[in-house]
């Protein structure tokens, strides 16, 4: 780029020379300084423009790394022999404008992530500043080395709770499955799927009630997995439909046709539930009671 601009400087002085009357141009050329030499009738006058090469470099080259807490060289130095090498780090991949955060140190990184490292060339007498380049650096997550521990592991049922599955190689340390036992394929999330078997569920009963409700508390009805034999317990609710009024109503008028108690007489029911909510015996089975 800067040996274009300054060619384009050249012929922009040549064609500005060129048009003044009796004046010729003599342009001779030694490594990169070029000299133009117009002349006319009054005199001779010389233009020296020196053109700096290119410089050549070797680009350094990202490092492979792994975080360890402390500060790590990001690349392996880069060189040339036609000036210095200097050095920036960046975390986006946008080249830095300031040029104070170029240096010759060789850029370092600590955490985790991606970096960018940018050089370039500063020239020396006979060569110009090259432009900036990128290399692009990753210090990756640490890590542990693992040794699998393998070993066959039988084919095992899926019970009501409990998953099964085919017989298969896993290591006893990170639960991992293989296909052999020397650890060479490693299955997958969907082969170890395909060789699972899901849990099928409790089969439950029709279920026993174990304490019949009452117009006053709740029951019990028990239910039994017919696979497992695993109990589950729900709860019956109070009875309902009882009324006193009636009752009361009797009693009431008892008092008032036979004044007090004299003469009064009831039943007492002794109906009962069993253990299947059943309702036997009645005022049959019960006993009178009189007041006199």
């Amino acid at each position: 780029m800067r040996t274009k601009r300054i060619m384009s400087i050249v012929l922009t002085l040549v064609m500005l020379l060129g048009t003044f009357p009796g004046m010729s141009l003599t342009a001779s050329a030694a490594g990169n300084t070029t000299e133009i030499t117009p002349t006319n009738t009054s005199g001779t006058m010389t233009i020296t423009l020196t053109i700096k090469a290119a410089p050549t470099v070797t680009a350094p080259t990202a490092k492979t790394l792994t975080y360890n807490g402390q500060k790590q060289e990001l690349v392996n130095a880069g060189s040339t022999e036609d000036g210095t090498l200097y050095y920036a780090v960046t975390t986006e991949n946008k080249a830095p404008t300031d040029e104070s955060l170029y240096t010759t140190s060789i850029p370092t990184g600590t955490d985790v992530g991606t970096y960018y490292v940018w050089y370039k060339a500063i020239g020396d007498e006979s060569h110009s500043d090259s432009d900036a380049e990128v290399v692009t650096v990753t210090i990756k997550e640490k890590t542990e080395a693992h040794t699998h521990k393998i070993q066959h592991v039988e084919a095992k049922e899926p019970t009501c709770t409990e998953d099964g599955y085919e017989a298969h190689y896993e290591c006893t340390e990170c639960d991992k499955w293989f296909k052999d036992l020397g650890g060479h394929y490693q299955l997958d999330e969907t082969e170890k799927a395909e060789m699972t078997k899901k849990a099928t569920g409790h089969k439950w009963d029709d279920g026993v009630i174990t304490e019949a409700a009452t117009y006053y508390e709740t029951g019990t009805k028990t239910y039994t997995c017919s696979v497992c034999g695993e109990t589950k317990a729900e709860t019956i609710p109070v009875k309902t439909g009882r009324s006193s009024s009636s009752s009361d109503s009797s009693d009431s008028d008892s008092d008032s046709s036979g004044g007090g108690s004299s003469g009064k007489s009831g039943s007492i029911s002794t109906k009962s539930i069993d253990v299947n909510g059943n309702v036997f015996g009645g005022p049959s089975a019960g006993f009178r009671y009189a007041f006199k």
